[in-house]
């Protein structure tokens, strides 16, 4: 009884060393946002019921082409109150964060992502735009350069 709980120790804390060791993962992102910059705006904010203003740093991000949907909430069954023109660099984002849950992932063509930036649309609707229709990057994971969640400021919508 004894050799098993020990061989039963020495396995944990070898895991746990490599666990320690093992090096963080590292997301892939082929067209990162770009540098913040300032911008102030004032726009309409659904989910709350009023105009919010905000005044500070925003990031230009490349999105796949087309219309890209802006809903309401960082929710997969949000209503969509807007949406921006996707194909370029020219739309902003504020921060980033991901979904509580995967069951809040979006689809677009055959990738999923849970990921979520908040911005505003071209209809000056306050919103958030899921991060599967960021170019670059891998399904699963947030945009490699957007500010927002990090691991000392973990969060999700």
């Amino acid at each position: 009884m004894l050799s098993i709980l020990g061989a039963l120790t020495a396995s944990v804390a070898v895991a746990a060393a490599i666990a320690i060791t093992a090096p963080a993962a590292q997301a892939h992102d082929d067209h990162p946002c770009g540098a913040p910059y300032w911008h102030d705006i004032t726009a309409w904010y659904p989910w709350g019921g009023f105009y919010r203003t905000h005044h500070g740093t925003v990031q230009r991000c490349p999105l796949v082409s087309g219309r890209i949907p802006v809903y309401e909430a960082p929710r997969r069954n949000a209503r969509t109150i807007g949406w921006l023109v996707g194909g370029d660099s020219r739309n902003w984002f504020f921060e980033q964060w991901p979904a509580c849950s995967l069951a809040e992932s979006v689809p677009n063509h055959g990738h999923f992502n849970h990921w979520w930036a908040e911005t505003v649309a071209d209809n000056l609707q306050w919103g958030y735009v899921n991060e599967v229709f960021f170019r670059g990057g891998v399904d699963y994971e947030g945009d490699g350069a957007l500010k927002g969640y990090t691991p000392a400021h973990p969060g999700c919508y």
